[in-house]
């Protein structure tokens, strides 16, 4: 990548799951970005991250700060503010634009947040820009930072089954990171693509119970019938056989990171 191009991305969502993983790796090829939040006081010191604060619903700041931007990934808790920075990007003139969507979203989805981003999919897609568009199905992080996954491990050493589901293909948010990275550094070939990005395989109750005792060398039980106040951070996956991708290892050149791994480098969380 020329250093014209090293000068000219913008990362939002920065201090998120995905953004804050990405501007490691862009500050670990020493390719400069400029990363928004909405609160500075997230923001942690990277060689040659830039931070910016900017709410998406400020169309000035938004024109402003994208002035000088030729590639931006687009990732935000107010998904239904994202057409402003679409808006904002196409004005400003810039080229290319990832966007963090999610599987399955779908205009007919039962569920309004996926409705929402097959809407801002649809809005970059019509934009004229030239976009990639990113589609994980559900995170391993979430089981530390939604619903009460994570404490009942601690406190009871057991994880309970949510959602109807059986089964989970679930991504890593660092190979998500990573593939938003090489597309934002080499996005030749992934111009106007649409990637579902999952998890080598979809894993079984048993063999997540089985790779979190090992993680924390102590054994914890699965109860497939949650209790009334549990939290499942998956309620709103399919009850249907999960969907596997190959994506993540036909774009990276290798395999993603398996559940076992993830474990492994959260065990403390757990414990």
């Amino acid at each position: 990548m020329s250093s014209d191009n090293r000068r000219f991305i913008t990362v939002f969502g920065a201090t998120g799951n995905t953004g804050s993983e990405l501007i490691k790796f862009l500050s670990g090829a020493s390719v400069k970005c400029q990363a928004v939040t909405l609160d500075l006081r997230k923001a942690t010191e990277i060689p040659s991250v830039d931070w910016v604060d900017c709410d998406l619903a400020d169309g000035e700041r938004l024109h402003a700060m994208l002035k000088n931007c030729k590639r931006m990934y687009l990732a935000s808790n107010a998904t239904e503010l994202e057409k402003n920075a679409i808006e904002a990007a196409k004005e400003s003139g810039v080229e290319h634009v990832i966007l963090l969507s999610a599987y399955p979203a779908s205009p007919d989805s039962e569920f309004p947040f996926y409705r929402t981003l097959a809407e801002i999919e649809e809005a970059l897609m019509k934009s004229g820009l030239q976009w990639t568009i990113l589609k994980p199905g559900g995170f391993m992080q979430n089981w530390i930072y939604f619903g009460d996954f994570a404490e009942t491990v601690r406190k009871e050493r057991k994880i309970y089954g949510g959602g109807g589901v059986d089964k989970l293909a679930l991504i890593d948010a660092r190979d998500i990171a990573e593939v938003a990275f090489t597309v934002l550094t080499d996005p030749e070939s992934h111009i106007n693509k649409s990637y579902v990005l999952t998890g080598g395989k979809a894993y079984s109750y048993s063999e997540i119970v089985q790779a979190l005792s090992d993680a924390i060398k102590e054994k914890v039980e699965y109860v497939s019938e949650a209790p009334s106040w549990y939290r499942s951070p998956f309620l709103n996956l399919s009850e249907h056989e999960p969907v596997t991708s190959k994506s993540v290892e036909e774009i990276l050149g290798k395999p993603p990171r398996a559940v076992d791994q993830f474990f492994k480098d959260n065990a403390e969380v757990f414990k």
